[in-house]
């Protein structure tokens, strides 16, 4: 089966806009030239990719699956274009890198990056951040990243993904140094739920850690008082209160290490710090480089602050 690229752009069009005639004036093409685009490409998957209704577009379940893999094609055209144009150029090309923890992006990108400015053979980076490490994993596997730093979990779906672990953060429950849970060694459950949260959004990483420590031992989990999308936000909140939150150690160690504390839980969870890039893809040798700078210096930070 030979899919038209053209086809994929107008899927994707469609696919993100909600509606034909919104994907129509993006693109320039006739409403009925995207219809009979959609309906071709139908037919050759054998599938209805979206549901229409007088409201616009929406995708079907076979739809939300083609449509990754959509992006990833369209994604890895552009890539190719670019890699050719740089080599007829006599420059390295573009480096697309997604930093999820904010530590990482405060304290060792800088320096990755000072040290490739004097690389004759630097290529072009294009730095992302302020994305959870789930969603930017999302944007991988479409295409939209050649290298991440991220902390995976078993709820991520990576294939088509490698995984090369740098260390394991510890994760825990987090409270100003002087609240009356610091110090306590083995805190419970019962012992916790005394007292309000606050954090991320149900689908965030620390939030579903937070579930399932509840859900594993039978309990309710606590409803938080406060929800935020920062944790920035939200450690500042716990420094200031007896509220309490789910963070990693090296989140804490950037910015609140003197005011928050990590509680000794009975059953202590560490947290993977990874770099991630895709399988398939045969990066350039600076990108290999790159890797190899950032997990020598990821390390190295995390021993440093005494974080094992």
């Amino acid at each position: 089966m030979i899919l038209d690229l053209s086809r994929l752009d107008r899927f994707i069009a469609v696919a993100e806009s909600g509606s034909i005639n919104k994907a129509a004036s993006s693109t320039g093409i006739s409403q009925a030239g995207l219809t009979k685009s959609i309906r071709h490409l139908e037919d050759q998957l054998q599938a209805r990719l979206f549901d229409r209704s007088a409201r616009g577009v929406v995708l079907t379940r076979e739809g939300q699956a083609f449509l990754t893999h959509a992006r990833l094609i369209i994604n890895q055209r552009e890539a190719a274009v670019s890699a050719v144009r740089a080599q007829s150029e006599g420059r390295e090309v573009t480096l697309r890198v997604g930093i999820a923890p904010r530590w990482v992006l405060r304290t060792v990108m800088p320096e990755i990056v000072a040290r490739m400015v004097d690389d004759e053979r630097r290529p072009q980076l294009i730095v992302s951040s302020g994305q959870k490490s789930w969603q930017m994993i999302e944007r991988m596997r479409e295409g939209d990243l050649d290298i991440l730093v991220a902390t995976p979990s078993e709820l991520d779906d990576l294939t088509g993904i490698t995984v090369n672990s740098v260390v394991h953060d510890s994760q825990g429950v987090a409270v100003r140094r002087e609240h009356p849970l610091a110090g306590r060694r083995n805190v419970s459950l019962k012992a916790l739920s005394e007292f309000d949260w606050i954090s991320g959004s149900a689908e965030t990483y620390f939030r579903r850690y937070l579930t399932s420590l509840y859900m594993a031992r039978g309990m309710q989990p606590p409803k938080p008082v406060v929800i935020a999308d920062s944790n920035t936000m939200i450690l500042d909140v716990i420094a200031r209160t007896d509220l309490l939150g789910i963070a990693t150690q090296q989140l804490i160690n950037v910015g609140h290490g003197d005011r928050i504390t990590m509680l000794k839980l009975a059953s202590p969870v560490k947290r993977e710090l990874a770099i991630l890039s895709r399988s398939n893809d045969v990066l350039p040798q600076t990108g290999t480089d790159l890797i190899r700078a950032l997990h020598v210096a990821l390390k190295a930070r995390v021993m440093a602050t005494g974080s094992p």
